[in-house]
């Protein structure tokens, strides 16, 4: 019998086209009113939309050029989690965001939404490796510098690790 999973990425050097935010998000997936505006307000986008005069039909130039960085990795995001995939590989997706945020859309998007899918995430902000109390789905796999050695956890980090 075949496996297959369905796979998708949020890098920190967020891939955006020309074209609307909407469009961006959608990725030429069929609009749903409900899990859209779901997914606007896990990845915090709904505060930036009120300040923007066309909402998430603002047209994103090239590359995101008319974007923060932090708004061009909550719309990768976004997408992300707009395509339901099974696995979700998600490369440091909190570099570009204040600490308050991270941790509001780690806390949303990591740990309760996607609660029953594969997330493999690296980053350098070691407290998320600690911060997952009650959180079932989370297991943290530490690589060192040298990536000789790995260590893994099933439950909440008490000590910082020296690596």
């Amino acid at each position: 019998s075949e496996v297959s999973h369905k796979t998708e990425t949020a890098t920190q050097e967020p891939f955006c086209f020309n074209g609307t935010i909407r469009e961006n998000i959608l990725f030429g997936r069929s609009y749903d009113s409900n899990r859209y505006q779901q997914i606007i307000q896990l990845t915090c986008l709904d505060y930036d939309f009120e300040q923007m005069s066309l909402n998430d039909q603002t047209i994103i130039d090239e590359g995101g050029g008319n974007l923060s960085g932090g708004q061009r990795i909550r719309i990768e995001l976004a997408r992300a989690l707009y395509s339901d995939s099974d696995i979700y590989l998600l490369d440091d997706p909190f570099s570009s965001l204040d600490s308050h945020l991270a941790k509001r859309i780690f806390d949303q998007c990591i740990k309760k939404y996607l609660r029953n899918k594969i997330v493999i995430m690296a980053t350098h902000q070691l407290h998320f490796a600690y911060d997952h109390h009650n959180s079932h789905n989370i297991r943290v796999l530490l690589l060192n510098s040298e990536q000789k050695q790995t260590e893994f956890y099933t439950k909440p980090l008490i000590e910082p690790l020296l690596i």
